[in-house]
C-alpha cells in the first residue's frame, strides 16, 4: 500500500486575524496549537505575520506518508504570498499534481498539501470542486489580506470559527478558539443546549458556545481583514434526485461496485500500517471485501474488538466468518471498559458536549487497533446513504396519516408517565405521540432523545422562558433542509436532511474526535462524494424496499459474503448505559449530578435530575439515556472550566 509519496495525514489546525498586535499574541497560537496536540501528535509548527492587521497560523500533524519533515506546515507556496494549514487527505492530488505541472506550476515535493496550494493559486475557490477527499483547511493570502477556509462535502473533517470587532480565529476544535482568550461571548447557547437534549449533540452551524460556529460541510469561507468582511457560500450539494429512467438494477449494481472499489482502492495510499475495521455487517464487510480485492498479494489486517466485561455488542464470531471468508489476517483485540477512569478524558475530546453513548466504544476500539495500525478504513454512512436506519421505513407508515386527528389519544400523563409504563405500553404510546405532532413533527419526535414534555421537566424556569419564544425549535433544525423537497413526505427528503446533519454532527463526528484521541486516522470509502451522488439518483425501491434497507448495498453484499450474514437483524453499538448507571457509573452519577456546586444548574432544574436518578436507580422506568446526557454535559462543563482555567457556565450567559 506504499507509493512513495508524501501526504500530510489527520491534522489540527488553528489560526486568527486581528487588528491588535501585542506580546501576547505569540503566545496565543501556542496555546491554541497545543489543545490540538492529540490530533497530530507528530510534527507541530506555527507562524505568525507581524503588523496590522496580525495573523497567525498553527498546525499538528499524524504522519501518514512521507515520513520526513518535508511536509512541515504551515507551508507557504514559491514566493510566500500563500500560506496554508491543511487536516485531511487528497485521494486524487496525484492526477490534480499532473494538471497542475502541465499548467506551469513547480512543486519542491510530492505532498497533497502542496498541491492543494497550487490549485487555490491556480483556480481560487473553484478549486473544491475538483477535490476528492476529507479536509478543512485555511490560506492565508497575504496580497489581498484575505484568509480562506473550506470544509469537504460531508463533514468528516470538523472547522471552527469565531469574529468579535477586529478579529477572527478558527480551529479544528471548539477548545482551540476558547484557549486563545479572544474578546467574544463565550456564554452557553440556550438554544443548542435545548437541541443537545434532543439530539444528543449540537446541530451544525452552531456550538454549544454562543459566538462559536461551525463552517457547515460542502461550505468555504472568505475573510477580509482589512474590511472585517466575511462571506459564505456553498460549493456543493445533491442536486439531483431523480433515477435514470429504463436503468435496469443490474446496470445499477455494476455501478455501484466500480464506485465503491474506486473509493476504496484510493483510500490505500500511505506508508504506514493500514487496516480495517470489521464488525461482520454488511457495511464494513463490503468495504474489506474491496480492499482485498485492491490489494490481492498483499496482507490485510482486519480488526475487531471483544469487550471483556460486556457482551452487549461483541461480534467476533460474525466478523471471524467474514474475515476468513475474505481471506484477511484477523486479529481480536480483547479490550476492557474502565469507564470511571477514562470518561473525562473522553469528554474532553469530545469537544462539545456529546451524548451518543457508542462514542465509548469506539474510543477503545481506536486505542486498540492504533496498537497495530495508523490508518484505518471503516464502513460508517452506510445508513445515511443508503436508507439503512428502521427509522426510515418507520416514517413511511406514519407520514401518511400522521396529524391533528391523533391528539385525541395523544398521552396527556407527566413528564415521567411514558417511562414508567411497560415497554409494550410504551411503544403504542409513544408511536400515537408521533402520530399527532405532523409527519415532520413526529419524525424529529421519534429522533429525539427528550421529548418537549421531558425537557420542560428538566429545565429551568429561566430556561423555560428564553425557550418559550420559539416554540418549533427542535423541528427547526431539519426545516430548512426539508424546505428543499416539496410536500410532507419521502424518503429522499430524510435523507438529505440526515446527510446534512445527524450524519455530520453524529456519526462523523464520533469518528473522528475518537480516533483522533488514540492518533488513528480513518477513512470512509462509503462517503466519496461521486457515491453519494450516484446513491442519491438510486429508485427508492432500491434504497428501501419493503422493510429491507440499503436494498442494493445488500444486492451486492450477497455477492461477497453469507447470506445469512448479510440480513441478520441489524445491530450496531448498542450501549447498556441504563446498566452502567446502576452499576459502574452508579456512585460517579450521583457524586457529580448531587453536588452542591453542579455547573448545570443555570440550566437544569437540580431537583428534576434527582428525582431522574431515584426514577432509574428504583427501576422506575429506564432514564439510562437521558440520565448519560445529563451525566456528560455536567462533565463537560467541569472538564473545559478545569482545563481552560476559567468557568464558561454562570447566570449570566442565559440573559
Amino acid at each position: 500500500m506504499s507509493t512513495g509519496n508524501e501526504e500530510e495525514g489527520m491534522c489540527g489546525i488553528t489560526g486568527y486575524v486581528s487588528t491588535e498586535n501585542n506580546d501576547e499574541s505569540y503566545e496565543t497560537i501556542e496555546c491554541m496549537t497545543s489543545c490540538l496536540s492529540h490530533r497530530g501528535p507528530d510534527d507541530r509548527g506555527t507562524q505568525t505575520f507581524s503588523g496590522s492587521p496580525f495573523i497567525a497560523l498553527g498546525h499538528t500533524r499524524l504522519s501518514i506518508i512521507d515520513l520526513s519533515t518535508t511536509g512541515h506546515q504551515p507551508m507557504p507556496n514559491q514566493d510566500a504570498s500563500l500560506w496554508i494549514v491543511f487536516n485531511g487527505e487528497i485521494y486524487n492530488y496525484r492526477e490534480l499534481r499532473v494538471d497542475l505541472k502541465n499548467r506551469g506550476h513547480c512543486f519542491r515535493g510530492t505532498s497533497d498539501t502542496e498541491v492543494l496550494l497550487h490549485m487555490f493559486e491556480e483556480w481560487g475557490e473553484s478549486c473544491l470542486t475538483k477535490l476528492d477527499g476529507m479536509f478543512a483547511f485555511a490560506i492565508w493570502d497575504t496580497r489581498r489580506q484575505v484568509l480562506f477556509l473550506a470544509r469537504d462535502r460531508l463533514g468528516e473533517k470538523p472547522l471552527f470559527y469565531t469574529t468579535w470587532g477586529n478579529g477572527f480565529a478558527f480551529g479544528s476544535e471548539l477548545k482551540a478558539i476558547l484557549a486563545g482568550r479572544f474578546p467574544i461571548n463565550e456564554g452557553i447557547d440556550p438554544v443548542s443546549v435545548s437541541n443537545y437534549f434532543s439530539f444528543m449533540t449540537t446541530p451544525n452551524p452552531s456550538s454549544i458556545i454562543r459566538s462559536i460556529r461551525q463552517l457547515p460541510p460542502a461550505h468555504f469561507l472568505s475573510y477580509d481583514a482589512i474590511q472585517r468582511t466575511q462571506r459564505i457560500r456553498a460549493y456543493w450539494d445533491i442536486s439531483d434526485w431523480k433515477p435514470e429512467e429504463g436503468r435496469s438494477q443490474n446496470s445499477y449494481l455494476e455501478e455501484l461496485k466500480q464506485l465503491l472499489g474506486q473509493s476504496v482502492t484510493r483510500r490505500l495510499v500511505a506508508d504506514v500500517p493500514v487496516g480495517a475495521l470489521l464488525s461482520g455487517g454488511v457495511d464494513s464487510s463490503v468495504v474489506t471485501s474491496h480492499m482485498k480485492r485492491a490489494i490481492p498479494s498483499e496482507e490485510l489486517h482486519t480488526f475487531t474488538v471483544l469487550f471483556e466485561n460486556s457482551d452487549e455488542y461483541n461480534e467476533g464470531p460474525f466478523a471471524r466468518r467474514i474475515a476468513s471468508h475474505i481471506g484477511s489476517t484477523h486479529h481480536e483485540l480483547p479490550v476492557r471498559l474502565s469507564l470511571v477512569d477514562d470518561l473525562e478524558s473522553m469528554v474532553w475530546y469530545w469537544d462539545e458536549p456529546f451524548a451518543v453513548s457508542s462514542a465509548v466504544p469506539i474510543y477503545y476500539i481506536a486505542r486498540a487497533a492504533r496498537e497495530h495500525v495508523k490508518v484505518i478504513l471503516t464502513g460508517d454512512g452506510g445508513d445515511e446513504v443508503f436508507a439503512g436506519y428502521g427509522r426510515y421505513f418507520k416514517d413511511r407508515i406514519i407520514a401518511p396519516v400522521s396529524g391533528s386527528f391523533w391528539r385525541l389519544f395523544s398521552p396527556v400523563s407527566g413528564a415521567h408517565g411514558l417511562r414508567n409504563l411497560p415497554r409494550g405500553l410504551r411503544r403504542i404510546l409513544r408511536l400515537l405521540s408521533a402520530l399527532s405532532q405532523g409527519p415532520d413533527g413526529g419524525y424529529v419526535y421519534l429522533l429525539s432523545l427528550f421529548s418537549e414534555r421531558e425537557k420542560a421537566f428538566l429545565f429551568t424556569g429561566e430556561m423555560q422562558q428564553i425557550l418559550h419564544k420559539d416554540q418549533d425549535r427542535t423541528v427547526a433544525v431539519l426545516g430548512e433542509h426539508y424546505e428543499r423537497f416539496p410536500g410532507n413526505g419521502g424518503l429522499n427528503r430524510r435523507i438529505y436532511a440526515d446527510l446534512k446533519l445527524s450524519l455530520v454532527d453524529e456519526m462523523l463526528a464520533k469518528v473522528d474526535r475518537m480516533t483522533m484521541a488514540a492518533g488513528l486516522e480513518a477513512r470512509v470509502p462509503i462517503l466519496a462524494h461521486k457515491l453519494v451522488e450516484f446513491a442519491a439518483k438510486l429508485p427508492e425501491r432500491l434504497k428501501l424496499n419493503g422493510r429491507t434497507g440499503k436494498y442494493l448495498l445488500k444486492k451486492h453484499a450477497e455477492e461477497i459474503m453469507p447470506r445469512d450474514l448479510v440480513y441478520r437483524p441489524k445491530h450496531g453499538l448498542t450501549v447498556p448505559v441504563g446498566e452502567w448507571l446502576r452499576g459502574d457509573l452508579q456512585d460517579l452519577a450521583w457524586d457529580v449530578l448531587s453536588a452542591p456546586d453542579a455547573h448545570y444548574t443555570p440550566f437544569l432544574d437540580r431537583s428534576a435530575v434527582k428525582r431522574m436518578l431515584g426514577w432509574h436507580q428504583k427501576g422506575r422506568g429506564d432514564w439510562g439515556n437521558h440520565l448519560w446526557a445529563v451525566l456528560v454535559f455536567e462533565l463537560w462543563l467541569r472538564v473545559t472550566t478545569h482545563r481552560l482555567g476559567r468557568s464558561i457556565a454562570t447566570d449570566s450567559y442565559l440573559g
